[in-house]
């Protein structure tokens, strides 16, 4: 009986570091797309600044470039969604 219990005792222990791992892995790979967020924002914003960035385009987000150059409807590419994560992300202190 008492080997028995040690066995589900080794068993149990093996699944729950696994377990835990799995979660650090799940933690880091969130972690990691946060960051790709908030840097795909921060492009955003200087493309804009230098003016390469027509936000008022309305083409959709693969029409390319416009007659002036400028790419078009990164508005519709997701720059709200990656500004508002980033905001989000620098309130809880999980982003510089």
């Amino acid at each position: 009986m008492a080997k028995r219990q040690a066995r589900i005792a080794k068993a149990k222990q093996a699944h729950d570091s696994v377990v835990a791992d799995a979660h650090r892995t799940q933690a880091h790979a969130l972690e990691i797309e946060a960051r790709a967020k908030c840097r795909l924002a921060d492009e955003y914003d200087a493309a804009q600044e230098r003016g390469e960035l027509d936000m008022e385009g309305g083409g959709s987000p693969m029409a390319g470039a416009a007659s002036d150059g400028k790419l078009v409807s990164a508005y519709a590419a997701g720059t709200i969604e990656y500004r508002e994560a980033r905001a989000a992300l620098k309130r809880a202190g999980i982003v510089e």
